[in-house]
């Protein structure tokens, strides 16, 4: 009886336990926060690209384009400063290769800024600017 008492409760640890373990397996999603909040912060937009285009250098070669935006649109939102994901679209600018957009916020100051960043959908995907939005 001790032995199924002890199994059962190693059963029941292991589910508590390892239930973030299917959702957080993503070494990448959270990282270079300070790297982009920080710029966002000093109103030094352009130094944005530099950790996007690390995160973005880091996915799997054989991702579809809207599996990228869906897993950089996940890395953002897990960024300290960005206080939603206003939208996101796959290859919807017009250009040659096409650019992707995803619109999103953030707080600086004690307001709420909105800022928008645009993707090159390209062989390698790569930062191409970040604005605010009216």
């Amino acid at each position: 009886m001790k032995n199924l008492y002890a199994i059962v409760l190693m059963i029941c640890f292991f589910f508590v336990s390892s239930c973030g373990l299917f959702y957080d397996n993503d070494p990448l999603l959270c990282t270079l926060d300070t790297a982009f909040c920080n710029p966002l912060a000093q109103r030094d937009l352009d130094k944005v690209s530099i950790p996007v285009n690390a995160f973005l250098g880091n996915l799997p070669p054989n991702m579809s384009e809207p599996e990228i935006i869906d897993k950089l649109t996940e890395w953002i939102i897990c960024k300290s400063c960005v206080t939603s994901i206003d939208f996101s679209c796959v290859s919807c600018l017009d250009s040659f290769p096409p650019q992707s957009r995803i619109g999103f916020s953030i707080q600086r100051d004690g307001q709420i800024k909105a800022l928008a960043i645009d993707i090159l959908m390209s062989d390698q995907p790569r930062f191409v600017r970040i604005f605010v939005r009216p």
